[in-house]
């Protein structure tokens, strides 16, 4: 995954939009872009500190992710895998946008 400006990704997961948002947040707190990889089930993006060096890797799957700082479990996150699927806008700031584009077939809509 590449951080650009102008930039979008569609038809992602609760768990996909929540772990690229926190990918966002590290890069606005001092972290860059290392390496990227992704297969079938995983995205691993990986993100180093400019100033004091520490690493981060953030695992992505559809319906859960994980944060380890130098090698070490920091944050684990799990989703309800019906939570529906989203896009995810960066604008020229490199600020963040989401937008659902479905609800899941388990919803239920309230009368007002």
């Amino acid at each position: 995954m590449t951080f650009k400006r102008d930039s979008e990704f569609t038809d992602l997961t609760k768990a996909q939009v929540e772990a690229l948002l926190e990918c966002f947040d590290f890069l606005h707190n001092g972290y860059l872009p290392d390496t990227d990889y992704q297969s079938n089930d995983v995205q691993i993006i990986k993100l180093k500190h400019k100033r004091n060096g520490h690493r981060l890797s953030i695992w992505i799957k559809p319906h859960t992710y994980t944060v380890f700082k130098d090698g070490k479990l920091v944050k684990m996150m799990r989703f309800n895998n019906h939570s529906g699927k989203y896009r995810l806008m960066v604008n020229s700031d490199m600020s963040v946008g989401v937008v659902r584009l479905s609800v899941s077939a388990d919803a239920r809509f309230v009368s007002g």
